[in-house]
């Protein structure tokens, strides 16, 4: 049964409006196409893009200007991170990325590289761990996506619980890649950083080797003198989003002249064998370390005392708990005639090392030289036996 000729009549102008609905639709989205990317420069809409392309953050985020294109990478300049007090976190001259932006669009789970131009990060200890950590309490809330992103001429900045500035490390220089999209799989978020020289011939302070350098060479702890550099330099490193003390990675420390007077773990030994306790370390020393297990592990931290040295091995906790072994042995080519250098020929003695970084205890028994006091009063009664006669 066909149409009559008025209903053809009516269904003509239905079709003619849904073509110009459909037309206008297009239309539309055409013209959000071609200037979506030029909205998206307005200061509101670049400052929800970049907000919504992070994860939650606990403060406030602004960046003072942006760049999109199709046919080119996105590009943000001027960002400021800060705190929920208003504290700066961290500050980013310029973002550019590698990737153009229809590309992006096409695969919004791989966003591609990233080139972060001389960042300003500031840190302190808090007492749920570093304070620009905490800024970005949930990577959850990040959308699914894989980034890979590097470091370039960053500085880090180390500040008291005033706000002041403790002290600084410039030059840093670092990759990490960081995928979120497995979070739907059930695994966890996972920061990977790549091997490289993370800083280079760095001034070190005596309030650095208290916040930073005395877990990875406890004998620098409570250094109220320092004078000298060092360089730090990572291998692969894989860092849990929740907790970054059960990652795991390693690296070395080198420390390039340097010239301290000791805390109180090198004090101690000193005073107990009666030495003058000027550390001496020789140039280019390289400490290798480990982190696993919320410990970090170090070893081949040499340490001269007048004609000794001393080598410790162990880890320290992020509570600063120590697990040291020091060796004692007569440093190569030295001549020396007192009680512990004629022990020590041939010899290698070792004592265990625990308690804290501002507390050490030391087993002095282990030496089998005595109790505690000071071993030179003990060493020549120990010489001055007779020796046993043969039956």
């Amino acid at each position: 049964m066909g149409l009559t000729p008025s209903a053809g009549r009516i269904g003509q102008p239905l079709k003619k409006l849904k073509r110009k609905i459909a037309a206008r639709v297009l239309l539309t989205i055409v013209l959000l196409i071609v200037v979506g990317p030029h909205l998206a420069r307005l200061p509101p809409l670049r400052h929800w893009c970049l907000r919504a392309a992070l994860p939650k953050i606990e403060g406030e985020v602004y960046t003072g200007g942006a760049s999109f294109g199709w046919f080119s990478p996105v590009e943000y300049r001027d960002i400021t991170i800060s705190a929920r007090d208003g504290a700066p976190a961290i500050t980013i001259p310029a973002i550019r990325g590698e990737r153009l932006l229809w590309r992006c669009a096409l695969s919004p789970r791989e966003w591609g590289a990233y080139v972060v131009e001389r960042p300003v990060m500031y840190a302190a200890r808090t007492e749920r761990g570093l304070s620009i950590l905490e800024v970005f309490p949930d990577l959850s809330t990040a959308p699914r996506a894989a980034v890979s992103t590097t470091v370039r001429d960053g500085t880090l900045i180390f500040t008291g619980q005033d706000g002041a500035e403790r002290w600084r490390i410039e030059r840093v220089n670092f990759a990490f890649e960081m995928d979120i999209s497995p979070l739907a799989e059930g695994r966890e978020i996972q920061c990977i950083v790549r091997p490289g020289l993370v800083c280079d011939h760095t001034p070190i302070t005596p309030k650095m080797c208290e916040d930073l350098l005395k877990f990875i060479a406890p004998a620098l702890a409570g250094a109220t003198k320092v004078q000298g550099e060092f360089s730090l330099e990572l291998d692969e490193w894989h860092l849990p989003s929740d907790s970054i003390l059960e990652g795991r990675g390693s690296g070395r420390l080198r420390l390039h002249t340097i010239d301290v007077a000791p805390g109180p773990i090198i004090r101690h030994i000193a005073e107990t064998l009666g030495l003058q306790p000027s550390l001496r370390l020789a140039d280019n020393t390289v400490v290798s370390f480990e982190l696993k297990q919320g410990r970090i592990y170090h070893r081949d931290l040499a340490i001269g005392l007048r004609n000794f040295e001393i080598r410790t091995r162990g880890s320290v906790g992020a509570d600063q708990s120590l697990d040291l072994e020091a060796e004692f042995r007569l440093a190569p080519g030295s001549f020396d005639s007192s009680p512990l250098a004629l022990l020590l020929q041939g010899k290698t003695l070792t004592m265990p090392i625990r308690g804290t970084v501002s507390q050490p205890q030391f087993d002095w028994q282990a030496l089998g030289l005595g109790s505690a006091g000071p071993l030179l009063r003990t060493l020549p009664r120990l010489f001055s036996e007779p020796p046993p006669k043969n039956p």
